[in-house]
């Protein structure tokens, strides 16, 4: 008789059990169909839209691999992320594919958060936007400032907007090598190295303190190609030639001196951006 009435309980329980979890199961069926339909997430692009491209990470052609492990304690110690990669590819589809969407007609470029990048995907990005602007569409740059990176792909825009007290950092492309002979003598590292031919400067670092002179003009030739043509497509698409790029220090104090050290007006002078705005930015008012 007792255990008739405890496998009886039992028999509840086990039911009460399997019915909570698939009420619980078809609940959760529902929510997820109910998302699924809802308009919220969706994104409604109207006529004439403006797409503001916001570049605010590194550009990368492939991700990082990051362990799920490591991501989660570093989330849990720290709770600061760092800015997510953006794949290069993401970007020329999302620009190549406003180009065909007749409801886009202009693209802001919002540069300010997005860190070095290499010329060759820069290259990639301007391509894309030149196609968008050959599509009857216009291109607008705005920020506080622009990197020589940034300026690459705002040099691209019909229209060039910087706050009055921002300014536009060109410096060219170097290289700045750590040297440590001194420090592996007093630590009294043995090394082993062994070097055939002038232009082989990858151990420099470990026999010298100082570049020399053959690494110094293999050097020079392929930053200065890089310069070259980075000058040279910047100026294809800006009203200027090449000499207005400041190649000496003695050059640019006297521009800058001109315009009575204002490196807006010296920015604004020299056609490098075309208009200076104060308040509300481009990018909240610009389009509107």
């Amino acid at each position: 008789m007792i255990a008739k009435v405890f496998k009886g309980i039992w028999a509840g329980i086990n039911f009460s059990r399997r019915l909570i979890l698939n009420i619980l199961f078809l609940l959760l069926v529902i929510v997820f169909f109910v998302s699924l339909s809802s308009d919220d997430d969706q994104i409604i692009v109207e006529n004439s839209s403006v797409l503001r491209l916001n570049l605010n990470g590194p550009i990368v052609e492939e991700k990082t691999y990051i362990d799920p492990v490591e991501a989660a304690i570093s989330d849990a110690t720290s709770g600061s992320e760092a800015p997510s990669e953006i794949l290069l590819d993401d970007i020329v589809e999302v620009i190549n594919e406003a180009t065909k969407d007749d409801r886009i007609k202009v693209i802001l470029l919002d540069l300010q958060e997005m860190p070095k990048a290499h010329l060759n995907k820069l290259k990639q990005i301007t391509k894309a936007i030149d196609a968008f602007k050959q599509a009857g569409k216009k291109v607008i740059a705005s920020g506080y400032y622009y990197t020589q990176a940034q300026y690459y792909i705002a040099s691209h825009a019909d229209e060039i907007a910087m706050h009055p007290y921002g300014s536009v950092g060109i410096e060219g492309y170097g290289m700045y090598p750590l040297y440590f002979k001194d420090a592996l003598e007093k630590l009294e590292v043995t090394q082993h190295i062994f070097r055939v031919g002038t232009f082989k400067s990858a151990v420099e670092p470990f026999i010298r303190n100082d570049m020399s002179d053959a690494a110094k003009e293999a050097n020079r030739v392929w930053l200065g190609a890089l310069w070259s043509e980075y000058k040279q497509d910047v100026a294809a698409v800006r009203p200027f030639d090449e000499s207005n790029f400041d190649e000496t220090m003695d050059v640019y104090l006297e521009k800058m001196k001109a315009a009575d050290g204002d490196a807006g007006k010296y920015a604004l002078d020299h056609q490098w951006v075309c208009l200076l705005y104060t308040s509300p930015s481009p990018r909240d008012g610009l389009l509107s």
